[in-house]
């Protein structure tokens, strides 16, 4: 009976002493848990970035908690030995302080804390803290969003605006009911973009750039097609007299509609067309008149402040055609040296407010800001995929909502991407360094695997959204320098034309003829030099470097489908006479 009492009391000196155990893992275990967020913080929120301390400080928190595991788990091991051998020999009848027998041994052999048990418990440890970080940058926010500041667009007034008239040319152009403009958006705008595929089909719209372009002759369905839309013709005339333009205004992002390339096209290529007719009819200030309302909407597409670099490349597409149209305006020998000089003095104007490619980078690096703050920071993600997309009214939204620290994580770093990549190539692409612009991409795509395992999860989706939206700023600078060559060109043989109308002979140099008309030599921004002029044959000649920064004297002239490439000994030459990179 004393052995039982003495059993009796000890159970219950040992059932207090694990409930104390117990009370002190509960304390560990929230202490470990405010670790673990504290370790995650100081990984995935660093104050400042010092990869060194960031992984010593991992390595040294992860061997911590096996440690403590351990100090916690081997008391726990001895009691719950030392709790069943008191029930065993209770269960038996027998006296406390028994030696043990071989039901002992086995029990306590297979409590061991054994290698495979180590290491069982090693990976459940490492999966747990993986969970863990994973679990912190999915959930929880950071203490900071990258300030995303969008600048405030104040909105022009409907009768100040061109773009009032710009589309009701394209109303007119395209048979568009006026009435239709009371429908919802979507519909008008999938109405336009059937009539414009219409329209594409007419037979007076067909080879109308090569009619206006004087390559063929007016049929009957082109000149009917012309007097069909005079209305267009009005209306482009009427907006490019207003002082301002806004198509946006609000600062866009990847879904806000952009001017249609189509549409603008077919506008342009109507008023090349009614240009020439105009040439041929006698009327050359008339002619001279439309041709510049068409260079200055066309321009107007891509001089708009905190716009998308898809409004600039929109621009250099109809200011070519507009540009080969004023070229034919001078070629014609019916304009006199005002109208010439009137040319030289508009088209050097519209040429100045073109942006160059890091602002239009910048615009577009804005857009793409904006369009991932509205998605990963706001959440409005339907605002982009669609109200018919699979997202709406399913669980991938809420899904999408469930994860606010990786999405705000993401677009920290998408953000400090965005303005590193903005930072790294201003200096080339402002000084129009078309190798040193390639080279720092070379650079940028270059990222080694020792980079690649440096990076979190959200570093991770980040750097693919950044790679997948990269525009090709180095293609952009091409284009843009490549269609800036047309306009200067223009300037020039116009002020050249205005000369010799006033001195029989065309001028010897470029200051000559530009001073004539009360402008300043230009400059070649590939070389940063005056751009190349002379005459031969009496025909006034005009290069370009080209995107190879070699200025070879203008001796070997790039064709049209090697314009934007950079090949040694070829410059951009232009004739007097001829359509730039005519084939």
């Amino acid at each position: 009976m004393k052995d039982y009492q003495r059993l009796l009391n000890k159970f219950y000196s040992l059932t207090f002493s694990l409930q104390l155990r117990s009370i002190l893992i509960k304390i560990v275990a929230f202490a470990l848990f405010i670790a673990t967020f504290l370790i995650n913080m100081s990984w995935f929120d660093p104050t400042e970035t010092n990869f060194f301390s960031r992984a010593v400080g991992t390595i040294a928190s992860t061997l911590a908690v096996p440690a403590l595991f351990m100090i916690i788990a081997s008391p726990l091991t001895s009691m719950t030995i030392a709790s069943l051998y008191l029930k065993t020999r209770q269960a038996k009848n027998s006296s406390y302080g028994h030696t043990g027998s071989s039901e002992e041994a086995i029990l306590s052999e297979r409590m061991k804390f054994t290698p495979f048990r180590k290491v069982l418990t090693a990976g459940a440890l490492a999966l747990s803290m993986l969970a863990s970080g994973f679990s912190y940058v999915a959930m929880v926010p950071p203490a900071a969003t990258a300030t995303m500041v969008r600048p405030a667009i104040e909105k022009v007034a409907d009768s100040e605006n061109a773009w009032g008239e710009y589309n009701l040319a394209i109303q007119d152009m395209l048979d568009f009911p006026l009435a239709a403009s009371k429908v919802p958006d979507k519909s008008v705008q999938e109405l336009l973009g059937n009539l414009t595929i219409q329209q594409m089909k007419e037979p007076g719209f067909s080879n109308l750039e090569k009619v206006a372009l004087g390559e063929e002759e007016f049929n009957e369905a082109q000149l009917a097609y012309l007097d069909k839309h005079q209305g267009a013709i009005k209306h482009l005339i009427a907006g490019a007299k207003l002082s301002k333009t806004q198509f946006h205004s609000e600062i866009p992002t990847f879904v806000s509609p952009v001017p249609n390339l189509l549409q603008i096209r077919g506008l342009t290529l109507l008023a090349a067309a009614e240009t020439r007719r105009l040439l041929d009819q006698g009327k050359a200030q008339e002619a001279v008149e439309l041709a510049l309302a068409n260079y200055e909407m066309a321009t107007d597409v891509g001089a708009e402040s905190n716009s998308t670099l898809i409004s600039a490349l929109i621009a250099i597409v109809c200011r070519g055609v507009s540009a080969k149209s004023l070229f034919n305006v001078i070629y014609s020998g019916k304009t006199t040296a005002e109208m010439d000089k009137e040319i030289a003095r508009r088209v050097d104007e519209q040429d100045r407010r073109m942006p160059n490619a890091y602002q239009s980078m910048l615009w577009e690096t804005q857009a793409m800001n904006v369009s991932m703050e509205e998605i990963l920071v706001k959440n409005n993600i339907l605002k982009f995929a669609g109200d018919e997309s699979y997202l709406s009214g399913s669980g991938a939204e809420q899904l999408f909502k469930v994860f606010p620290g990786l999405r705000v994580r993401t677009f920290n770093s998408l953000y400090a991407l965005n303005q590193e990549h903005v930072n790294k190539v201003r200096k080339s692409v402002e000084s129009w360094d078309f190798a040193s612009t390639r080279e720092v991409y070379k650079d940028l795509l270059n990222v080694g695997y020792t980079d690649i395992l440096r990076l979190s999860p959200s570093d991770m989706v980040a750097r693919t959204m950044f790679y997948v939206s990269l525009p090709n700023i180095a293609a952009t600078m091409r284009s843009l320098y490549v269609g800036g060559s047309f306009g200067e060109t223009i300037t020039i043989f116009a002020a050249a034309s205005a000369y010799k109308k006033e001195h029989g002979q065309f001028p010897n140099t470029l200051d000559l003829a530009l001073k004539n008309t009360g402008l300043t030599p230009q400059i070649d921004v590939a070389t940063g030099k005056e751009i190349g002029y002379r005459l031969e044959n009496s025909t006034p000649i005009v290069w370009f470097a080209g995107v190879d920064g070699q200025d070879n004297n203008g001796q070997v002239a790039y064709p049209a489908v090697e314009r934007d490439q950079a090949i040694a000994g070829k410059d951009l030459v232009y004739s007097y006479g001829k359509l730039p990179l005519s084939k």
